[in-house]
């Protein structure tokens, strides 16, 4: 039996730091977190939006990821796939490989991304953040996927590029 590969997205398939950093720093900026600039607002590159807002404190938190979203779309340099992912995804699909997502993305904006990149089929089954009450470092969303592609986790292989990726698949 072949493994059951397990992807994050951002920093893993999709190379999005540019695109979410610079987003957030325009929106921290708006919403009067002056101090922060290009350096210090790299410490959330790996941290769920909605966690992000929280550390900021703002209070309506999901207006300010609302917002977030929204610059991210108009960016006019959208979130492109790693050299040679596309083909990667697709020969591991053909060849048998089950795969799965695995990430603290919103479903809304993983499948503007997967479709516009025509890799939403390539994907068995995906689990976002809409779709956990807890996100990584907690292991719920990876044991979620599992018992959606009903395996055991032992059977999955999980690839990430975070802290918090590598915290999820070891618990």
């Amino acid at each position: 039996m072949k493994p059951v590969l397990l992807f994050d997205i951002d920093g893993t398939l999709l190379d999005t730091l540019r695109l979410n950093m610079v987003t957030l720093l325009e929106l921290v900026h708006e919403l009067g977190f002056k101090n922060e600039d290009g350096q210090s607002i790299l410490r959330y590159a790996s941290h769920p939006g909605m966690q992000v807002m929280h550390e900021f404190g703002i209070e309506n938190t999901e207006e300010a990821y609302t917002r977030w979203v929204q610059k991210v779309r108009a960016f006019p340099n959208q979130a492109n796939p790693y050299p040679g992912v596309i083909t990667m995804t697709k020969t591991l699909h053909e060849r048998g490989y089950r795969l799965g997502i695995v990430s603290s993305k919103r479903r809304q904006q993983y499948e503007i991304e997967f479709k516009r990149l025509a890799l939403i089929d390539t994907f068995e089954v995906a689990v976002l953040a809409d779709d956990c009450d807890k996100q990584k470092p907690d292991p719920e969303p990876l044991i979620w996927c599992c018992e959606l592609l009903g395996i055991d986790v032992k059977d999955a292989v999980y690839l990430g590029d975070s802290i918090l990726d590598r915290l999820a698949a070891e618990a």
